[in-house]
């Protein structure tokens, strides 16, 4: 088996932090270019997730926070945003049925006009 094999067999009892560490080992070996991950050294993606691994085994509550607020924040955008444009979807639906009633009602397009302009004014002075 080469090396670039053996990350299939880390025991599932490790932690995060030895997990990402055996996973750096293996990429290491089989990697042409060496890869730094002292704190001095460039950041690369095995370094930046050893960094979260090693806060999650330290502490994982402040990351999980971290976690579940920004989750919460994209969430409550998301709604909002669905909401905003739900709202104008219906406010349309409803001006277009009040000219519907109103052209089968018989009346002109400037008594239409007039109407909907003065039904956006009271909406306006509000």
């Amino acid at each position: 088996m080469n090396c670039c094999q053996a990350t299939g067999e880390i025991a599932p009892k490790l932690s995060l932090m030895a997990f990402f560490q055996a996973l750096n080992s293996t990429t290491r070996a089989c990697s042409s270019s060496p890869i730094h991950l002292n704190e001095r050294g460039p950041w690369t993606m095995t370094s930046i997730w050893e960094s979260i691994a090693g806060a999650i085994d330290q502490d994982p509550i402040p990351v999980l926070g971290i976690i579940m607020g920004c989750g919460a924040g994209a969430f409550i955008v998301s709604v909002s945003s669905l909401a905003k444009a739900w709202a104008r979807v219906r406010a349309s639906e409803a001006e277009a049925a009040l000219k519907q009633d109103m052209v089968a009602r018989g009346m002109s397009a400037d008594e239409i006009e007039r109407v909907m302009q003065a039904g956006r004014r009271s909406i306006d002075r509000r």
